[in-house]
């Protein structure tokens, strides 16, 4: 097992590791060479110091700091020595540039020092700077800027950099900001205080070893004011010079929830990435939810001592500085029971605060929100098609004795944990559309339905549907009245409320004996038969809205025991979440943000591309993936279990094939293996090679091709209008691929490789549809597991319209789970018969002989 030792100050740590690591926590400033001897990894604060004789000889393989700073570990040793370190740069920043402002409008408003217009001057302006200057400005500052590292990288031609002396020479205002090494170390010294003007204020939250704190001392007298966080020597500081400044802190500017609870989130994702802890890839670190919104501050045209007094009142900074003057010898002490305070925020865009709040509070981040926002504006490229994927050329067709022969394969494969992963989220209310129409038209007239509409078809037929309850029903009739009650029954919570509950707890199959099945209640019977491991398990993870658990939970538990006792099976059954985090924002035709009516942003769901989160999240080799929606009566499950169980075995026979290829060049590549397997990527997956420049790029493009996640694909034959769909296309990097595309993502009217035909008749070439299941390998050739985030294509995303409260929208779809979020996997795709494939898009599919038991 992982070994960590942690500090045990750092907010918000305990409890996250235990499932997955052994972690002993201790005072950050007591940790010892002898209590990291067997460590793995650190999680520290500046109090411990990481240096050869702290860290040699032990087993220490990454350091992560929950600190912006990194001055207190020895970068060269760590870095000739194979250990990684991460820092949680920037974690911080909204907090120190709350105390600057709070400390300088305090000051001035204490001391009468009149600051409205003035010079503001920040040295080093990277994180935290960057803040300081865009609030100096909002506030009518007058700023300039120094920080030749970044002068000397980005150059100087706009003037926006000055140099040290022009920036000391003219502030009214002096911030530090800079990190401390041997370049800056003592920077602030006798000639640094010298060149300040008289009366200016002076404020350090970066490092104490940045000033010459002689040099301060003999210049206070003729400063303005001086505020210092950062001391030398801490914690024992220089007792004369706190008594002398006007505001003295203990190390705490950056003390916010927000800074505390990004320094832990940075340092537990930078562990848990070297380790692959993959559910702790995207941890955020858990705050309660009222304290993790920022303060909203309006200074829209309010005078200076209004707007010190908004300052302090979101941080009273003289009660720190007033509770630290008394107890100096509590430095410590009082950093490790701070309080933290909560952030500011002010609103500089079409974001307002509300808004801001209102994205974070989902897990969201503002410019997440901001390039999505850009996306809507720049769109996304057309899939560059080079031919449809038929069963001439990327389509596998199977014999009987094919097909018989990968079920074998797939019954004698071993597999490292399997599972069955079935999409649920979201309630039926599309499958109920027409419905929902037929019921507002009949309340808003008295005349019954047309016979031919969707509705009036529903309610001739109720009596087919398995949900059908002559009690609650009666027989239906052909007025307006009937049709009015069966449709209100159907939708609403005056019967069923079938218009707001997930497809999954729905009553789809009646069955000759009167058993009546939920989809959910088939899909545990699918499972059991082809998903059955050695020991008569069958794992199913089914994802939910949280909303709708205690629905699901009921459903299974109905069936549950019953099954298990029919089948001689045991269910291993989880319920996950698409996380809220990765709903995107809609806009209006304008491409500015949509609003409901109460003037909140509207997030919708970003479709089955956001479930590659969770797809990331599984710790099974071999996943199973079949929407909630496409099932069948049993006696259709012969068929639909047998190519399932092909489609696995196809799997196994390319994962093996693909790693025996990854062992080999392992061993060493040759000119002969190289064909051998560029004629397996061409012949049996359709990639084409672009030129290599040399042997070692060729095996390097060889290499990547092989080592990605691999999905085979359930392929039905199209036998209505074509669309999305199987496809060759040509990749960025030049190579060519199968993919699945969807309709909205092919430019119909671009020409094709061949430039006496379109994309469009290409599409019209298309013999297959999408895929009914997929079968997954998740893991590498060594036994590792794959980030599958990292084989998204992001450009393959779409746009489509939408409409919400009566008004028309613009939503964006993540590259979809099987289009663009298996973008850069290896694809096979295998033909299956039309019969497995039995989804569920309107109530009225459920009239189809597949469902009528």
């Amino acid at each position: 097992m992982i070994r960590i030792v942690a500090d045990k100050n750092i907010p918000f740590l305990e409890g996250v590791f235990e499932p997955y690591a052994d972690v002993k926590y201790i005072d950050g400033k007591l940790i010892t060479h002898e209590d990291i001897l067997d460590a793995d990894a650190l999680i520290i604060r500046t109090r411990t110091r990481c240096n050869e004789a702290m860290l040699s000889g032990t087993a220490v393989k990454i350091i992560a700091t929950a600190t912006i700073g990194t001055d207190h570990i020895d970068l060269d040793w760590c870095a000739a020595h194979g250990i990684e370190v991460h820092s949680a740069s920037g974690c911080n920043a909204g907090g120190v540039m709350q105390y600057v402002f709070s400390a300088l409008y305090g000051m001035a408003a204490r001391k009468g020092i009149k600051i409205e217009g003035g010079c503001f001057g920040i040295i080093g302006v990277g994180n935290v700077g960057k803040k300081v200057e865009r609030l100096a400005r909002h506030l009518g500052f007058k700023v300039l800027l120094c920080d030749p590292p970044r002068e000397a990288a980005e150059g100087n031609e706009d003037g926006k950099f000055c140099s040290r002396e022009q920036l000391l020479s003219q502030a009214d205002i002096v911030t530090l900001h800079t990190p401390l090494n041997e370049s800056t170390r003592n920077m602030a010294d006798e000639t640094f205080f010298a060149q300040m003007k008289d009366n200016a204020i002076f404020i350090n939250t970066a490092r104490g070893e940045l000033v010459d704190e002689a040099a301060l001392k003999r210049t206070i007298p003729r400063l303005g004011a001086v505020a210092i966080d950062t001391w030398n020597n801490e914690p024992d500081i220089d007792l004369e010079l706190m008594g002398m400044v006007d505001i003295a802190t203990p190390h705490i500017a950056g003390y916010s929830l927000q800074g505390k609870q990004n320094g832990t989130t940075f340092s537990v994702q930078a562990i848990a990435h070297r380790f692959g802890i993959t559910p702790l890839y995207d941890y955020i670190a858990e705050v309660a939810s009222p304290m993790i919104q920022p303060q909203k501050l309006d200074f829209t045209d309010k005078t200076s001592a209004q707007i010190a007094t908004i300052f302090q009142y979101s941080y009273p900074i003289f009660t720190d500085d007033f509770l630290f003057k008394m107890e100096p010898h509590n430095f410590e002490k009082m950093r490790s029971e701070y309080h933290y305070r909560r952030e500011i925020y002010i609103d500089y865009n079409m974001l307002t605060n509300d808004d801001v709040l209102q994205i974070e509070s989902r897990g969201a981040t503002v410019s997440h929100v901001k390039a999505q926002m850009d996306r809507f504006k720049s769109g996304f490229p057309w899939m560059k098609i080079v031919a449809p994927a038929t069963d001439q050329k990327g389509i596998a067709v199977l014999s009987q004795e094919e097909a018989e022969a990968a079920t074998r394969y797939y019954e004698q494969a071993a597999i490292n944990g399997k599972c069955k992963f079935v999409p649920a989220s979201g309630a039926a209310s599309r499958m109920f559309k027409d419905l929902f129409s037929g019921l507002s038209a009949l309340e808003n007239g008295n005349s019954p339905l047309p016979e031919d509409s969707p509705a009036a078809r529903f309610v001739r037929n109720i009596g087919s549907f398995a949900f059908y309850d002559e009690a609650l029903f009666g027989q239906p009739e052909a007025t307006a009245e009937s049709q009015k009650d069966i449709l209100s029954k159907t939708l609403t919570d005056k019967g069923l409320g079938y218009g707001s509950k997930p497809k999954g707890v729905l009553k789809f199959h009646k069955y000759a004996d009167g058993e009546i099945r939920t989809a959910i209640a088939e899909h545990l019977v699918e499972a059991q038969n082809y998903m059955r491991g050695a020991d008569d398990s069958a794992n199913l993870v089914v994802t939910i809205s949280p909303e709708h658990k205690a629905l699901f939970e009921k459903a299974v538990e109905e069936v549950k025991s019953a099954y298990e006792k029919r089948y001689g099976v045991h269910y291993n059954i989880r319920f996950t979440y698409q996380n809220k985090a990765t709903d995107t924002i809609a806009v209006d035709a304008q491409n500015e943000p949509f609003r409901t009516k109460e003037g909140k942003l509207l997030f919708r769901p970003a479709g089955h591309g956001a479930l590659i989160y969770n797809l990331n999240a599984l710790s099974e080799e071999v996943v199973s993936i079949k929407n909630i929606d496409n099932v069948a009566c049993e006696r259709l499950l012969p068929t639909t279990a047998f190519y399932k169980k092909v489609l696995l075995g196809k799997c196994m026979e390319l994962r093996d094939r693909i790693f025996g290829y990854l062992k080999a060049l392992d061993k060493g590549a040759d000119e002969i293996l190289c064909a051998e397997i560029e004629a397996f990527l061409r012949d049996v997956l359709c990639i084409e090679l672009p030129a290599a420049s040399d042997f070692d790029s060729r095996v390097a493009m060889l290499w990547r091709k092989l080592d990605r996640p691999i999905r085979v694909c359930g392929m039905v034959r199209n036998e209505g209008e074509p669309g999305g769909g199987p496809f060759i296309i040509a990749e960025k990097d030049g190579s060519t691929s199968l993919q699945i595309l969807e309709s909205v993502q092919i430019n119909k009217g671009d020409k094709e490789a061949s430039a006496s035909d379109t994309v469009g008749a290409a599409v019209f070439k298309a013999t297959h549809f999408n895929p009914v299941d997929l079968i997954c390998c998740l893991h590498n050739y060594k036994g590792g597991k794959f980030d599958l985030l990292k084989y998204v294509d992001e450009e393959a995303g779409f746009i489509s319209s939408k409409s919400y409260e009566g008004r028309e929208l613009k939503a964006l779809e993540l590259p979809g789970l099987w289009t663009g979020a298996m973008s850069d996997w290896n694809t096979l795709f295998v033909e299956v018969p039309l019969e497995t494939f039995n989804p569920v898009k309107t109530v009225l599919d459920l009239l189809r002989s597949a469902h009528q038991g």
